[in-house]
């Protein structure tokens, strides 16, 4: 019997070639727990990330009719921030390179032909790099949280603790210091 409760990680493939897509399919099978699905271009791509909140990994071709994969990642970094990005093509040059990386902020930039080991090794550590951001959020989030409750327990023992009054400069006020 399979296990409920174990964690399933998404990939989403965007490539216009449906080889492409199918070869990085067979090779992502080794990944334990990997689910893959795929678009076609950028449009079909975003639909996915629009409905789907549970894509960790996105990998995407450069060169497609439409919008590019340099665009799709751009995208990404604004809509879905929490998803790691991995660029793949067959024209690899510099300025692509550099758009992928300032305008996308891509985890990992492969090249066609890409060896099969070497794919699988990189989305491996991308899921585990959406893992370790999740983690760390979710940190951060209970600490503030925590941060807060003192904060609001402190301002209930000792009412106006919290507040800072200032000065037209901007400096700090004391009470009873001149």
């Amino acid at each position: 019997m399979k296990d409920l409760t174990r964690h399933r990680h998404k990939v989403l493939v965007t490539d216009d070639e449906e080889y492409v897509r199918n070869t990085i399919k067979r090779a992502l099978r080794a990944i334990e727990d990997c689910v893959i699905v795929t678009a076609s271009n950028s449009t079909e791509a975003r639909r996915i990330l629009e409905t789907q909140d549970d894509v960790e990994v996105l990998i995407s071709d450069q060169k497609m009719p439409g919008d590019s994969g340099v665009d799709l990642l751009s995208w990404v970094k604004l809509n879905r921030p929490d998803v790691v990005t991995i660029m793949l093509t067959g024209y690899a040059d510099l300025e692509t390179a550099m758009k992928a990386i300032n305008e996308g902020q891509v985890f990992k930039f492969l090249t066609k032909p890409w060896e099969k080991d070497n794919l699988v090794d990189v989305v491996s550590q991308a899921i585990d790099v959406y893992h370790k951001m999740k983690e760390a959020k979710r940190l951060l989030k209970e600490r503030n949280e925590e941060a807060r409750r003192i904060i609001e327990e402190l301002e209930a023992t000792y009412p106006g603790i919290t507040k800072v009054e200032r000065d037209e400069a901007g400096r700090i006020i004391l009470d009873g210091v001149e």
